[in-house]
């Protein structure tokens, strides 16, 4: 009979350890945690053209040459070419709007071609540069930002003469 009360007691303790084992056991399987949800609004990015990339006046040349212009609308040829006055010559403006210190990237276009629309002769317009980085620029504390953009023209030997145009797009997104 002792042997009996001795074996169940052994019972009941292995079974009240065995509970607070599962017990323990199942709370780490187990776990809850809080935590927030948020959202930013931001005001959409508006680009408002200023004005248009303008590589002004260069007089015919028998040599192939570049004319660069700088976003400080600065010009310089290469190859010793006569720059004409006359036409007007800038970089292209832009005022970006947008949410007050966001930052922001600048994707630049590839090369572009200017055709005269009399001959279809082409200029080819490359090395796209700015006023800023094309990678991590901030709008200002009042949500604004003037890009300028520069450019430079590579002019063919004894390109035929005539007005050059193309149209063409870039875009800027928030960072």
């Amino acid at each position: 009979m002792r042997q009996l009360r001795l074996t169940a007691r052994y019972l009941i303790i292995v079974v009240l350890l065995a509970l607070a084992a599962g017990r323990g056991y199942a709370n780490l399987t187990r776990a809850t945690a809080g935590t927030a949800a948020n959202a930013t609004v931001v005001v959409p990015l508006d680009i408002n053209k200023l004005a248009d990339l303008q590589f002004g006046r260069a007089f015919f040349s028998a040599n192939a040459h570049t004319i660069t212009v700088a976003p400080d609308d600065s010009r310089t040829a290469s190859d010793n070419t006569i720059l004409g006055e006359g036409d007007p010559v800038s970089a292209a403006t832009f005022l970006l709007v947008g949410e007050p210190n966001s930052g922001f990237h600048i994707y630049t276009p590839g090369p572009i071609a200017l055709r005269n629309p009399d001959t279809q002769m082409t200029i080819t317009v490359d090395s796209f540069t700015f006023n800023t980085s094309t990678s991590h620029s901030r709008l200002g504390s009042n949500g604004r930002f003037t890009v300028t953009m520069g450019a430079t023209a590579h002019i063919k030997a004894a390109q035929p003469s005539g007005w050059y145009t193309a149209s063409f797009t870039f875009s800027i997104h928030y960072e």
